[in-house]
């Protein structure tokens, strides 16, 4: 990182076009990999391309529900700007903590272009708003800076995006900060994709996967795919290909999003049990403890340990295993920095393997992830909402509504909880 080492940020960086192919569902759904190609999004992607050229210091946004190929569209866009000489990749949001904490705003430098991409820009947006004030001051700069920002939702004047680029009690500093945005509003990614492009991406992992059949070319086949509700949807398309090992592809195209990621949820859980050594109640835990995790976006080694003694304790499972034991399986089953535990990746699968864990009744291993990460629980939570809960279906995957019902009528319920809760909650949905 070319910068004053004390104040380095973590940051995430693209994998390489030639990297080995990925072996397991979660990898091939990781955005990182670049074997899948990515289809249907060239317009876009020809718009962040130019955004590119220059110098000076910009920002864009691109707004798009989950499942749309916007993470993967900036980790293209981060292997392309590496291609050119720069620096680039995706910054972690506790590393704009750790931007933030030098009071001098020339601790962090950059010297070479660089392009940083920061994904659930709503959840960080007051420490954004102080970067981008500091970085207005820096204009100037002999080297260019990109910053990308990803979120699902948000237009100007609204929510998140007027807390970043409106939220001083300057009216000039506020229009030092919003002259740093390329566009007046985020960017859309386009939400048709043809019947050639959705072939493409379900030819490219079969194919990739050595499976023993090929995608169907028939009238019939291609008119299901092309009426397809969720056909729109990148990360689907890939979800249906990998179920579809045993060849019952149309089938799988008969399902509403809700079911085809209920299934990918099912063979996930049936991975993560293979971890437990075939012991039931280990098992049980093992998952719910996945699941925990996949709520506060990842959970250290210790606090892991802390969860096990809870969960063998509510299950009534003492003897189930050791709690340094649960974290050592964990890690491997889900690797993350160091000995942390990561979540279930991507989003939507993750959601769907806490809606099969939990039911109302499972209420306390909520509220302890809760108070472990209020603010990555509560976003974690609101997006099961966005995601599952279907006004159509008002019985159909309620439980995180009810969930942030019962967190907020607890009698512990303190105000950073409060704000944590309001923090992630969108104006519009």
């Amino acid at each position: 990182w070319p910068h004053a080492a004390q104040h380095t940020p973590y940051m995430l960086r693209p994998k390489p076009e030639d990297s080995p192919l990925p072996t397991t569902d979660r990898e091939w759904m990781d955005p990182r990999f670049p074997q899948i190609p990515l289809l249907g999004r060239e317009e876009t992607w020809k718009a962040l391309h130019e955004w590119l050229k220059g110098t000076g210091i910009s920002v864009q946004v691109i707004t798009a529900p989950g499942g749309t190929g916007k993470t993967r569209l900036a980790w293209d866009l981060c292997r392309a700007a590496e291609k050119m000489g720069w620096d680039a990749g995706f910054l972690r949001q506790d590393a704009l903590q750790q931007l933030l904490s030098h009071t001098d705003p020339a601790a962090w430098n950059w010297y070479q272009p660089t392009l940083l991409v920061i994904d659930y820009a709503a959840f960080a947006a007051g420490e954004i708003h102080t970067w981008l004030l500091r970085l207005s001051e820096r204009r100037e700069h002999p080297f260019a800076l990109r910053i990308l920002l990803l979120e699902r939702h948000g237009q100007p004047g609204e929510g998140w995006w007027d807390k970043v680029f409106n939220g001083s009690s300057s009216d000039t500093e506020n229009r030092d900060i919003e002259r740093l945005l390329a566009t007046p509003a985020p960017l859309k990614i386009n939400k048709e994709m043809d019947l050639e492009w959705r072939r493409g991406i379900l030819s490219a992992v079969l194919a990739k996967r050595a499976v023993s059949f090929s995608l169907p070319n028939d009238p019939q086949f291609n008119t299901l795919l092309e009426k397809l509700p969720w056909g729109n949807e990148p990360l689907f398309l890939i979800m249906a290909a990998l179920l579809a090992a045993g060849g019952n592809l149309s089938s799988l195209l008969a399902l509403n999003r809700s079911e085809l990621v209920m299934k990918m949820a099912d063979r996930e859980l049936s991975r993560l049990r293979g971890f437990a050594g075939g012991v039931p109640g280990r098992a049980k835990i093992l998952c719910r403890l996945a699941a925990c995790a996949t709520l506060t976006k990842g959970l250290s080694r210790e606090k892991v340990m802390d969860l096990a003694e809870e969960e063998k304790k509510e299950l009534r499972l003492p003897s189930a295993g050791d709690p340094g034991d649960f974290a050592d399986v964990l890690h491997q089953a889900l690797p993350g920095p160091g000995e942390d535990i990561a979540p279930i990746l991507p989003d939507l699968l993750g959601e769907a393997v806490i809606l099969k864990l939990f039911s109302n009744e499972n209420y306390p291993s909520i509220a302890r992830s809760f108070d472990l990460a209020p603010k990555n629980t509560a976003e974690t939570l609101v997006h099961c909402v966005q995601d599952y809960c279907d006004p159509s279906y008002p019985k159909q995957h309620r439980q995180p509504i009810d969930w942030l019902a019962q967190l907020i009528r607890c009698p512990a319920f303190d105000l950073e909880q409060a704000m944590a809760i309001s923090d992630a909650m969108p104006l519009t949905s």
